[in-house]
């Protein structure tokens, strides 16, 4: 294990979310309208993330772009179809726009517990 990493090996997380064509996430109650982890993870390593609508997550990347939406069951079953059609250079821009957007906006953990630690000393 590498010291400040939860990951035995982190570059194996980063190879497997880039695997596979899309990404799933799933809100738990305390995140609903809001993000979590993964909101973030998987456009930084320039995967496509499949995840529920908020707003929240709306400020972070563009819809259609960098990351996709899904309401309920069957809008998340047809998303996903629909990414699994989609040609493999369209594919590869929009992985590349996800990996950009993280990179320049710094959406790090690092930078992310920064702006924690920050909001929590404000308090």
């Amino acid at each position: 294990r590498k010291a400040n990493s939860f990951w035995a090996d982190p570059v194996e997380l980063w190879k497997v979310l880039r695997q596979y064509r899309v990404q799933l996430n799933f809100f738990r109650p305390h995140n609903e309208g809001s993000h979590n982890l993964r909101s973030f993870e998987v456009p930084a390593v320039g995967g496509i993330l499949l995840t529920p609508a908020s707003v929240e997550q709306e400020q972070f990347f563009a819809v259609g772009e960098e990351i996709f939406f899904y309401t309920d069951d069957e809008s998340l079953v047809e998303q996903a179809r629909w990414l699994m059609r989609q040609d493999a250079q369209w594919i590869q821009a929009v992985r590349k726009r996800a990996r950009e957007k993280s990179v320049c906006r710094d959406y790090s953990y690092k930078r992310r517990t920064t702006d924690l630690v920050t909001a929590l000393n404000n308090l």
